[in-house]
């Protein structure tokens, strides 16, 4: 009877695990999704010597609502614009804890937005589940040729039910030509994800952002 009730648990995780909802993305893309509670001078900031270091640092922002909120940001050495080409290569993409991410950028003419990329996820941890995201780039101030400020709002627009939300913006400032300053906020519900969990989502996503600005030979960007 035991090894019974396992294995009736078992297919109503994985029957879970397939079942799909399809949300769209809500809220104007141009804008920032999920408010911040700093300025990027929190983040990123010179020291009294006029000068900038890398670091990432995290707001405790915790659970809001029942889902998991991080919050952080830091300078990146970096030309805006090496730091914004870092966020179309594949690797950020692929989030803390998910086996595999693939980012296809589409061509759909939506009003503010430069580069639009649906992004199908997937996660083995336990079940199979997969899931797609929408990442919209615009650009705040200055032009695409030379921003100055760079918006990035992405969220779970399809998939598995396991995940509830998962929304986020990211802020690039140009600080100077070879300083940018990044912020990000993610906010997340989703089954056996927990806040640390988030954090070393956002922890990762400004390392290979920090990595890949500033790497000799890259790989193409997806654009």
């Amino acid at each position: 009877m035991k090894y019974l009730i396992c294995l009736i648990f078992l297919f109503t995780l994985i029957s879970c695990g397939k079942l799909t909802e399809t949300t769209g993305f809500t809220g104007n893309p141009t804008e920032v999704s999920q408010e911040f509670s700093f300025p990027s001078s929190y983040y990123c900031d010179s020291n009294e010597n006029g000068e900038y270091e890398e670091g990432f640092k995290l707001q405790d922002a915790g659970v809001n609502k029942g889902r998991h909120v991080a919050e952080g940001g830091g300078c990146i050495l970096a030309n805006i614009n090496e730091v914004w080409k870092a966020t179309r290569q594949p690797e950020p993409f692929k989030w803390y804890r998910t086996s595999r991410a693939v980012p296809v950028l589409r061509d759909d003419d939506i009003a503010g937005i430069e580069y639009f990329y649906e992004v199908f996820m997937e996660n083995r941890d336990f079940v199979r589940v997969r899931w797609t995201l929408y990442w919209l780039h615009s650009v705040q101030r200055g032009s695409l040729e030379e921003p100055s400020e760079i918006l990035i709002n992405y969220e779970k627009v399809a998939g598995t039910r396991f995940i509830k939300h998962w929304k986020g913006s990211i802020i690039l400032e140009k600080l100077t030509e070879n300083v940018t300053s990044l912020r990000i906020v993610h906010n997340i519900d989703a089954m056996r994800t927990s806040y640390e969990d988030a954090v070393k989502g956002v922890t990762k996503y400004y390392n290979d952002l920090s990595k890949l600005s500033k790497a000799t030979v890259e790989t193409a960007p997806l654009q």
